[in-house]
């Protein structure tokens, strides 16, 4: 009975290395690496837009070893949308192992947005520890979101 009133979602994903805002064309390299920094943290944002009206019902946030945060802000207002920070594990058994990412914050209230809205992908990462090759300090990590969105057409 439910599904006769379902409606379709659709998956919207922003990675911090590109910036839609600017360029029609993406520059989504999805990863990249954190250099060794003179600074307690190193940032990384990129601009996006939405295609088109809708609701995000749900962001999921994706980082690595290294990330602390990645948030989502409408550009027009400053609302931060979306806050994921990392969750680190601190035992053996697997599924909490220390020094590494098990876990981030998932962003559960929706929110709506227009066509052409711009909004703002931003992560930070630890510039110390991790691999030390060359003046790298994590190599290949990710910094980017996933968002489930109903267009308004089909709400």
């Amino acid at each position: 009975e439910d599904l006769k009133t379902a409606k379709p979602v659709y998956v919207f994903v922003m990675d911090v290395t590109g910036d839609f805002a600017v360029k029609s064309e993406s520059r989504c390299q999805i990863e990249y690496n954190v250099p060794r920094v003179d600074s307690k943290y190193y940032y990384r944002n990129s601009t996006f837009q939405f295609p088109s009206d809708g609701t995000v019902l749900l962001t999921i946030p994706h980082l690595h070893s290294g990330g602390n945060w990645a948030t989502v802000t409408r550009k027009a207002t400053g609302e931060r949308v979306c806050f994921g920070g990392a969750l680190y594990g601190n035992g053996t058994e697997a599924g909490n192992e220390k020094g590494f990412v098990v876990g981030i914050e998932q962003c559960t209230t929706p929110f709506d947005v227009k066509a052409h809205e711009e909004f703002e992908l931003r992560v930070q990462y630890s510039p110390v520890g991790g691999l030390a090759l060359n003046q790298t300090s994590h190599v290949g990590v990710m910094g980017y979101v996933w968002m489930a969105i109903a267009k308004a057409t089909e709400r």
